[in-house]
């Protein structure tokens, strides 16, 4: 996987400019100048519309510096795009500038300084963009072994020229794009039992997200949470509605999938199961109660008439939102947040 080229500081100089520059054989962005005009107009609001606020801008830019040796370059590799922009900190806070009240200057601290670990990244790699979008975790952990296939487009947010990549890495673009100081540390296998602890733990895990599909491994990666004491959230689209899973291992001592689906767990764990298994225990997994007659009534065509599991963009959209508000309360130890299983449906919202 291809990472931003960053030049700042020291390390920007014309020789350095001019090497970066060469690299390049597409577009050239500078947002610098106009990016400072923002950051002055967020730290001085009250300023906007008097007599003196271009001086005080002009100096302000003065203060910052102008030019090619200010600022930041950043090179995108995978887009062969140079950008010329404000340093890490003062891009972190014209991104979460319209986050304030809402969120707390002391609330968004301490969620940029935790540490999300998602494995899965069709459902995941939305909600990764969700997390980084609040200023949530600027350092990650993606887990996924797959390759973007052109079925994903209904819920994966790339375009026809990711197909054949590997998810991980279109999602970890995704994020570059956006803040390119976010700090990702990727598993490109998957995870399994060689990595799982260092998966939750080098460096530890605040929250960690499941949503890959290997049964046994969802299992696994309670069990390895629990021993650790860190929060797991499962987020499951079904049709329209969402399923929210929660496990507050930092604070309760729950089992996996808060118990709700007896022995599975040690079936799952015990040995191999067959296809036909594996659906009934999807359904189990999630509650008969909880899935559409639709979905029901798919699970017995995969394989037959249909290639997977049915899903809808919107519904997993709106998991990547509801996702990021679960994970932002666990990330500020709001104990009032309990394990369990909660359901977000659309249909009852119009009722």
């Amino acid at each position: 996987m291809q990472r931003p080229v960053i030049l700042a500081g020291n390390d920007l100089t014309k020789e350095s400019l001019a090497d970066l520059r060469n690299q390049k054989t597409a577009s050239e962005f500078d947002l610098y100048e106009s990016q400072l005009e923002e950051l002055f107009e967020i730290l001085h609001p009250s300023r906007v519309g008097t007599s003196d606020y271009q001086d005080s801008l002009d100096e302000f830019k003065q203060s910052k510096g102008v030019g090619d040796l200010s600022g930041t370059w950043v090179f995108l590799p995978w887009r062969n795009s140079l950008l010329h922009i404000v340093g890490k900190d003062d891009l972190y806070a014209l991104r979460t500038n319209r986050n304030k009240n809402l969120i707390t200057e002391d609330e968004q601290q301490k969620i940029r300084m935790a540490i999300v670990a998602v494995a899965g990244m069709s459902v995941g790699s939305g909600l990764l963009f969700s997390l980084i979008q609040g200023g949530m975790s600027q350092t990650v952990k993606m887990a996924d072994f797959d390759v973007l296939e052109t079925t994903n487009l209904n819920r994966v947010k790339v375009g026809l020229d990711a197909i054949g990549r590997p998810k991980l890495e279109a999602a970890a673009y995704m994020l570059f794009e956006m803040d390119p100081f976010v700090e990702v540390i990727e598993y490109d296998s998957g995870i399994d039992m060689a990595n799982i602890g260092d998966f939750l733990l080098e460096p530890r895990a605040s929250v960690v997200v499941d949503e890959i599909d290997d049964f046994k491994m969802k299992v696994l990666l309670r069990i390895e949470a629990r021993k650790r004491k860190i929060p797991a959230v499962m987020l499951t689209s079904l049709g329209d509605s969402v399923m929210i899973d929660i496990e507050r291992h930092d604070v309760e001592d729950v089992g996996p999938f808060n118990g709700l689906i007896g022995d599975v767990p040690q079936r799952i764990l015990s040995g191999e199961m067959s296809k036909e298994e594996k659906s009934q225990l999807a359904v189990k997994l999630v509650g008969r109660q909880h899935v559409p007659q639709r979905a029901i009534d798919s699970v017995g065509e995969i394989g037959k008439t249909l290639s997977g599991r049915p899903q809808l963009g919107n519904t997993v959209a709106a998991s990547s939102g509801i996702g990021a508000y679960f994970i932002r309360r666990l990330l500020l130890h709001d104990k009032t947040l309990k394990s369990g299983r909660y359901i977000v449906d659309f249909a009852k919202i119009a009722q």
